[in-house]
């Protein structure tokens, strides 16, 4: 029973290094990158581990600017059974770490799983004044999580042609376009969105134009963090951006802030 992770990248250079040491920790068989025109040094990171890999690491090249993520990813995964022939597919965000409560790996919880899908909760990361700034590791450098669960979740399923992953990897669909759901194992997703001011601000306006040029073709309901972020930019520009993390990712006190809970990462590589 194989497990074939897929990943869509873009300007990731200050984690997607960290997040594939991680993954060849995991017992993952095969994983597939498809970078979307990154202008930064994401791909001479991810070639120089792909190099040294125990597992094969396929690299795609995707030059369509526009976020349709879900036909994108959906594609990848019929590559990936093509490819591979994956009991599981496992899509993943460049700046997630998804890990098993009780301490085994990745693939070691999915071969073990009688579910079809796996729905997982999904943990938020933020960035304080406690960091260490010389810590270049996000998720070894942002330990504190805010206290709740986000209302969205990540996904895993076993592979199956109709399935479509949806927008965001937050879940599945049917043929019909309606989500299917699984249920939840011990595997749990943390997500380090905002990591430092120069990677918000790109983040921000990568995505914003994403979104802009995929128009009317991605319903508004997608994405909205990312559009309103990007209307702010275009009315206040990048000074306006930077503001806005430092008053607003940048948590000041989180240890008597309620918001807020201490759990690091169980990174290893």
């Amino acid at each position: 029973m194989t497990v074939t992770a897929i990943l869509m990248v873009k300007d990731e250079a200050d984690v997607i290094g960290y997040t594939l040491k991680y993954l060849l920790t995991q017992e993952i068989d095969s994983i597939i990158i498809s970078d979307n025109l990154s202008s930064d040094t994401t791909m001479d990171i991810v070639k120089d581990i792909k190099s040294v890999s125990p597992i094969p690491i396929e690299l795609r090249v995707d030059n369509e600017v526009a976020y349709f993520q879900s036909k994108k990813m959906t594609s990848l995964a019929h590559e990936a059974a093509s490819l591979f022939n994956p009991e599981w597919i496992i899509p993943l965000d460049a700046d997630e770490l998804v890990y098993s409560t009780d301490g085994r790996t990745i693939g070691a919880v999915l071969r073990s799983e009688e579910k079809e899908i796996l729905n997982m909760p999904w943990w938020f990361h933020y960035s304080t004044e406690l960091d260490d700034p010389r810590e270049p590791n996000p998720y070894l450098r942002m330990k504190w999580r805010i206290k709740d669960r986000s209302v969205l979740g990540k996904v895993a399923y076993r592979y199956k042609k109709e399935l479509v992953v949806a927008q965001g990897n937050h879940n599945v669909l049917n043929e019909q376009g309606s989500p299917v759901w699984g249920g939840e194992s011990t595997l749990n997703s943390k997500h380090f969105p905002h990591r430092s001011v120069r990677q918000f601000v790109r983040k921000i306006i990568n995505g914003g134009k994403a979104y802009e040029i995929a128009g009317d073709k991605i319903p508004e309901s997608f994405g909205v963090a990312w559009r309103l972020y990007y209307k702010h930019y275009l009315a206040t520009g990048v000074e306006g951006l930077k503001d806005h993390y430092m008053k607003h990712f940048v948590i000041k006190d989180p240890e008597n802030d309620g918001q807020y809970v201490h759990d690091p990462a169980p990174y290893k590589e």
